[in-house]
């Protein structure tokens, strides 16, 4: 009897030995409770936190301290299976000792019978008693505010342990020094997510490290509970994927339900508010997303090329001031994309000057930007109404990105960077090749966004990086071949097109940015330039002139204007409109990159 009772001794002491040595940060909650035993603060407490964050482990911690201070401990634990357990049944005759330290975990999961139930117990405890209650959830707010107990309750919200403490976790845990970065990227600060990952990289076989899923899946009911509905989980699933949730975005996505979906999200343990919507703990975005790329890889990209429309939208009205936020949005998208986000990431300091030029003329006094010139013209000349964009100084790289994506009418963005080339091969992999601009002693760098415009630029992104693959441009090899037209002579390749409308012949038109970028042949999308006239005023008109001229290949413009039973200079005067506004809708596309033919319109009525 003696030997199993030392064995268990050493036992229980090798298990608090291990506990202690695992027990990392925290201080600000040990002065707290220590100055509660001593009597000289609050001596009640409320701990609560989202799941993993710790709250156990600390109250363990404090049962510990407790006993070391000669104080009588009663712990309750409401995750027990004991449902039924209550800490009036708990505290049984120590109700009367002044030595009494209460510990209740899992309060939601105790029999209390509410806020009367709790101050009853509370109120029978003698002076000198403490007590702390852990739970998911805050103390409702009548509770904290009741003026009675405002100097007798701590309420402490326990969040994620700092990154030098969650360093110190992945040491304790033999974690190698190269494979910290990985998980604490993964786990952040969150003390269980923290221990199981790290009990998964602690060995170092040379290779980056990633969670597996049985990992995730161990994770993520701790993390985040069950959840009520799949419209939740995709509510849950654009959190962790956004930097910050609007319930903008929400609705958005998941259409009027959004408020109550919003509502919920911010009632969530392991969510925060921020000036700019929610956003939820390192751990549970991680945890979250990794789950879903894995399960449903289709449904991830489909989530992210929405959020990202969403962002990207957005970013092109922010005004100046919000425009870093704006771009830190969008990045944030990115941050798997590893050429992005070295770009993003290495920053300089906010606080430095830039130079963002919007070039429309010529100028030779400044020798780059006069090589810079030279080459547009040269390879692709800017069109009028375009211009040139040229970061010739920048000391803030996610402005430079913001003015690109959000520029209208830019032909040609120019990088001007020091010629030590560190930076050539991420920004060829980011598309952004280095061009020959003479010798001047820098390095430029160059995109054509009418050849690869802003929306597709950040697809292919997203492609890469949900992929893994490596996309990377030379200059000019533009892998559409696009051409770049006069408007004159846009113009003149629509008058063109619709002449051999029945007979197709090569036109111009074949390599364009707008025929390309629509996926339709050139008959096609002259059809439906022309269905567009249908939602515009006198448009139907207009349709018929140049649907039975074109289209339905009359033998002469006298018998298509017999046809639609009006004067020939009638029909002169339609079919000349028609054909200018169908030219004019479809250079709109080839010049800006937006589509303005994406359904074909009812025909009007009146």
């Amino acid at each position: 009897m003696s030997t199993t009772s030392s064995t268990a001794e050493r036992l229980g002491d090798a298990v608090e030995a291990g506990r202690d040595r695992g027990f990392v940060g925290r201080g600000p909650e040990l002065a707290a409770f220590r100055a509660a035993l001593a009597g000289t603060a609050a001596p009640i407490h409320h701990v609560h936190g989202p799941g993993g964050i710790g709250k156990s482990m600390l109250l363990r911690r404090y049962a510990r301290e407790a006993r070391r201070a000669g104080r009588r401990v009663v712990e309750l634990d409401g995750k027990s299976g004991e449902k039924a357990a209550s800490p009036i049944a708990a505290v049984g005759d120590a109700v009367r000792d002044p030595a009494l330290v209460l510990l209740v975990d899992h309060l939601n999961l105790c029999d209390v019978k509410g806020t009367r139930e709790q101050e009853w117990l509370l109120t029978q405890l003698p002076v000198g008693a403490v007590v702390v209650v852990a739970s998911r959830e805050p103390p409702e707010p009548p509770a904290v505010a009741d003026p009675g107990w405002a100097k007798l309750v701590r309420v402490t919200a326990l969040g994620d342990l700092a990154p030098a403490e969650a360093v110190e976790v992945l040491a304790a845990h033999g974690v190698p020094a190269a494979r910290h970065q990985d998980v604490l990227s993964f786990a952040g600060g969150n003390p269980l997510a923290l221990a199981l990952a790290a009990r998964a990289a602690a060995r170092d076989d040379g290779t980056p490290w990633t969670p597996g899923q049985d990992l995730v899946a161990t994770l993520l009911p701790q993390l985040v509970g069950e959840l009520p509905s799949p419209r939740h989980r995709r509510a849950l699933e654009i959190c962790v994927h956004a930097r910050f949730t609007s319930e903008a975005l929400l609705r958005e996505l998941l259409g009027e339900d959004a408020p109550l979906l919003f509502e919920w999200l911010r009632a969530q343990p392991f969510v925060e508010s921020h000036p700019d919507g929610l956003f939820p703990h390192d751990a549970v975005r991680e945890v979250v997303e990794a789950d879903l790329r894995w399960r449903d890889p289709d449904s991830f990209a489909e989530l992210h090329a929405q959020v990202r429309e969403h962002v990207f939208q957005q970013l092109r009205v922010a005004p100046e001031n919000r425009l870093r936020q704006s771009v830190s949005a969008l990045g944030h998208l990115y941050r798997r994309d590893r050429p992005l986000a070295k770009w993003l990431d290495e920053d300089e300091v906010p606080d430095a000057s830039g130079a963002w030029l919007r070039l429309t003329d010529p100028d030779e006094t400044d020798p780059v930007i006069a090589a810079i010139w030279r080459y547009a013209r040269e390879n692709a000349p800017v069109r009028p109404g375009e211009h040139l964009g040229v970061a010739r100084f920048h000391g803030s790289r996610r402005r430079v990105l913001g003015e690109v994506l959000r520029s209208s009418n830019l032909a040609w963005s120019y990088l001007v960077l020091p010629d030590d080339g560190r930076w050539d091969s991420c920004l060829a992999e980011l598309g952004w090749p280095r061009i020959d601009a003479g010798e001047h002693g820098y390095a430029v760098f160059a995109h054509d966004w009418r050849a690869q415009p802003a929306a597709a630029w950040l697809a292919e992104r997203s492609r890469a990086m949900l992929s893994g693959q490596v996309v990377t441009r030379e200059p000019l090899a533009r892998q559409d071949n696009l051409v770049v037209l006069s408007r004159e002579e846009f113009d003149a390749a629509v008058r063109d097109a619709l002449r051999t409308f029945r007979r197709p012949v090569a036109n111009p038109l074949d390599r364009s940015r707008v025929l390309v970028e629509s996926g339709r042949s050139l008959p096609e999308l002259l059809t439906y330039a022309a269905d567009a006239l249908l939602g515009e005023r006198g448009g139907d008109k207009l349709h018929r002139a140049v649907t039975v001229t074109y289209f339905k290949a009359v033998p002469t413009q006298e018998a298509a204007a017999e046809r639609l039973g009006v004067p020939f200079s009638t029909y002169r005067r339609h079919l000349a409109a028609a054909v200018r506004r169908m030219s004019e809708l479809l250079w709109h596309h080839e010049l800006t990159g937006t589509p303005v033919l994406t359904t074909r319109p009812s025909p009007r009525t009146s």
